[in-house]
């Protein structure tokens, strides 16, 4: 059973328009310059992301019902992206062989992707996105206001021009995931301060409720830890002090945050094993085994979790909570957007493509990539949606809504349909938003020019410093000034004086 501490709920709504009819794009003859080629022929559109992981069977209902109401055939090209560069690496060499997709994961904000998207940009490759809706008032009302939202102005290409459609990604779903049943047997409360979670995570290790020697907090790698990071210095990455932007690498702060982190590995409060985790797969298993009474990872993956740990141990209790360091909440997230869509200039029609796209963002697509095609994956009974299980087991929806969702929308997680604890994590979710309990990174989205001059070089002076701080096998204050030093060797000073030069806080 989860139980959540915080109340309330809410629905993942995005709060977008509806759009017209895509029966209406052969009746418009609305002038869209050179590239509006507008047919009534059969036509294929070829999608390529690395989030379409559903894989699609033949019959797929969803597809057949898009395929019919456009007259398309729909080809989708997945590329499983681990390391959110493979898709990229595909990508490239498939312009070279002048085989670009009608609709192509697009990035400019790390180095292989921004050079894809201004190469395409420089190349006339790519449909204008917001010339594209001006000629075309009031047809595409969805596009429009993705466009013109604020933090949509990090997808300009460096012309000033857009040439993406950005995704919706919303908060970030990350959690301190805790077992209850062991604060209630050891009559503890959940902890609220960073200084309360080592207390409490000693607690655990001391009595071993399960038996099975507990390692405390598990995570899946590093990077999870900036969330620990960010109750100590307030911001992630990038911070604010005395007028200016400088890494956080350099803050005494975060010097502090690393000691933390580092006393808790040293008395095994930590998983020591968390540097060479698969991820997403074995801090799970340790804290669905009684291996770990703390666990930080994404709510909405609560489906892997509660219902193992219940195999486990039948009467296990799990709820959320949210501790502070001494700068605020240990928590990050980012804007609402992550990673977008461009759309190939030679497309063949590119005004059906882009009512393609409208359709998936607005209120009776997005009905139909979260439920399905009704009397098909689900029926009415009063108010309530009954799924249909056998056809949406058969079509792959057991990861949540139908995948054609993610050339739009990445957040729509948090439907009744996917998962048992729906109001747990609402409530837990809408606390998060209601509160603004994160710290965000200033800088999201936007590339510099130094960043791609030094590549990954002072990204691995970090991760070395860091795993060797976090083990000992370096003293934090003795290493610290040599550590810094060498990472603006590196790059990060040019990088900040380049930040500071084009940015105001």
């Amino acid at each position: 059973m989860l139980g959540a501490a915080m109340a309330g709920c809410s629905t993942n709504n995005t709060g977008e328009n509806g759009g017209p009819s895509p029966s209406s794009s052969t009746n418009q003859n609305q002038k869209a310059g050179e590239n509006d080629q507008e047919t009534n022929e059969r036509i294929k559109i070829r999608m390529m992301s690395r989030d379409l992981v559903q894989e699609y069977v033949e019959d797929d209902q969803v597809i057949a019902y898009l395929s019919d109401k456009f007259n398309i055939d729909l080809e989708r090209i997945y590329v499983p992206s681990p390391n959110q560069t493979e898709v990229f690496e595909k990508m490239n060499m498939m312009i070279a062989s002048k085989d670009i997709p009608d609709i192509l994961e697009s990035r400019n904000d790390t180095p292989i992707g921004k050079d894809i998207y201004e190469n395409l940009v420089k190349a006339d490759k790519l449909i204008n996105i917001e010339e594209f809706v001006e000629a075309h008032p009031g047809r595409y009302p969805n596009i429009e206001a993705r466009i013109d939202d604020p933090d949509a102005a990090s997808y300009r290409a460096s012309d000033g021009q857009l040439y993406q459609i950005p995704r919706i990604f919303g908060a970030w779903d990350h959690g301190w995931y805790i077992r209850q049943d062991w604060l209630d047997e050891l009559g503890l409360q959940a902890p609220t301060t960073h200084e309360e979670l080592y207390e409490v995570l000693k607690a655990f290790v001391a009595s071993d409720p399960d038996g099975k020697k507990n390692v405390g907090l598990t995570i899946s790698n590093a990077w999870w830890l900036n969330h620990v990071y960010a109750g100590f210095t307030g911001t992630w990455e990038w911070a604010v002090r005395d007028g200016k932007y400088v890494s956080v690498w350099s803050l005494p702060e975060q010097k502090e945050a690393l000691k933390f982190v580092h006393k808790l590995y040293s008395e095994k409060l930590l998983d020591n094993e968390f540097f060479t985790h698969k991820q997403e797969r074995d801090e799970i298993a340790k804290f669905n085994t009684g291996r770990a009474g703390v666990l930080l990872l994404g709510v909405t993956l609560s489906e892997r979790v509660v219902p193992e740990l219940s195999k486990f141990k039948a009467d296990a209790k799990v709820t959320y909570f949210n501790f502070s360091g001494p700068a605020g909440p240990a928590r990050i997230s980012g804007n609402k957007f992550f990673e977008a869509i461009s759309i190939n200039k030679d497309t063949k029609d590119p005004q059906r493509v882009m009512d393609f796209i409208e359709y998936l963002m607005s209120p009776e697509g997005k009905d139909l990539w979260l439920n399905g095609v009704e009397n098909v994956h689900y029926k009415m009974e009063g108010d309530t949606i009954v799924p249909n299980e056998d056809i949406r087991k058969h079509e792959g929806w057991d990861k949540g809504p139908h995948g054609i969702r993610s050339i739009v929308d990445v957040s729509a997680y948090l439907q009744d349909n996917f998962t048992t604890n729906i109001e747990e994590i609402r409530s837990y979710m809408d606390y998060l938003k209601g509160t603004g309990i994160a710290a965000t990174n200033p800088l999201t989205g936007i590339e510099f020019d130094a960043s791609k001059q030094f590549g990954s070089k002072p990204g691995d002076i970090i991760s070395k410093y860091e795993a060797a701080f976090i083990t000992g096998k370096l003293d934090i204050d003795q290493h610290w000034d040599t550590f810094v030093k060498e990472l603006y060797a590196a790059g990060y000073k040019k990088l900040e004086d380049e930040i500071n030069s084009k940015m105001k806080p």
